[in-house]
């Protein structure tokens, strides 16, 4: 009988914490929300030849990077902040992807990941 009563506590209780969801936006999520529908991304894409000279020095300059084929570059501008979405291949045709600025400094791609974890 404590089973059953207990049970049909624990499926109350998930039945109550599922049918409510909070869809509110706090304040703080107010102006990422902003942020995230007013934002226009432009992406286009730009010839190797025609990189920011502070880039094609930090690609030449690390050892993974030098290491690795340029196979594609695109220039992409949200708020006019200008990165440079580049995709390398080694010699296996494994694909890897890095972010820089126009300064040529290394930009995670996952916000999550600190910046000394991202930098090779």
């Amino acid at each position: 009988m404590k089973i059953r009563i207990y049970i049909s506590f624990l499926a109350l209780a998930a039945l109550i914490a599922c049918s409510s969801p909070n869809s509110e936006i706090s304040p703080t999520n107010k102006a990422s929300h902003a942020t995230a529908v007013n934002a226009v991304v432009i992406t286009r894409p730009v010839e190797k030849t025609t990189l920011p000279k502070p880039i094609i020095n930090a690609i030449s300059s690390n050892e993974v990077f030098s290491q690795l084929e340029l196979v594609e570059a695109n220039e992409v501008t949200q708020n006019q902040d200008t990165v440079y979405d580049l995709t390398f291949e080694d010699e296996e045709n494994f694909i890897i992807r890095a972010k820089f600025s126009s300064e040529g400094k290394l930009i995670p791609y996952y916000n999550n990941i600190p910046t000394e974890m991202a930098l090779p």
